[in-house]
C-alpha cells in the first residue's frame, strides 16, 4: 500500500544523530531528511503510529539539545516519517539551525 505525502515543505537530505523517547523508553536513532514540517527517523525500533515522541538532536559544537516533540505518520523497514507538533511561532523548533550546525561542525572536524 503507498504511503500517502503529506509535506507542505521540502525535505533536505541531512545524518543528523538524535535521541529520542516514546513511552518512557529511550532510542537512538539518525534523521535523514528534514524539513520545517517533518523529517525521516532512521532506527530499528518500531514506533506507534500517530503517537508523540521527543526528538533530541544534539548540537556537537556547544553540547546543547533541543527537544522536538513530533508525531509518527508512517513506518517504514527502515524506520519512521514524522511531523512536528504544531507550535506558536516564537516557539518552532528550528530544523535548519540543527542541519546547519550539524554541517558545520562535522567539516570542521575533516
Amino acid at each position: 500500500m503507498p504511503v500517502m505525502e503529506h509535506r507542505h515543505a521540502p525535505r533536505r537530505p541531512v545524518r543528523l544523530a538524535v535521541r529520542y523517547r516514546h513511552a518512557g523508553h529511550d532510542g537512538l536513532g539518525e534523521l535523514t531528511d528534514l524539513s520545517r514540517d517533518g523529517a525521516f527517523l532512521r532506527t530499528r525500533q518500531r514506533l506507534p503510529l500517530r503517537q508523540c515522541i521527543e526528538v533530541i538532536p544534539r548540537d556537537e559544537a556547544s553540547g546543547a539539545a533541543a527537544t522536538w516533540s513530533m508525531f509518527v505518520v508512517h513506518r517504514r523497514a527502515d524506520g519512521v516519517g514524522l511531523i512536528f507538533r504544531r507550535y506558536p511561532a516564537s516557539a518552532a523548533p528550528d530544523p535548519e539551525a540543527a542541519v546547519h550546525s550539524a554541517v558545520c561542525d562535522r567539516r570542521a572536524r575533516t
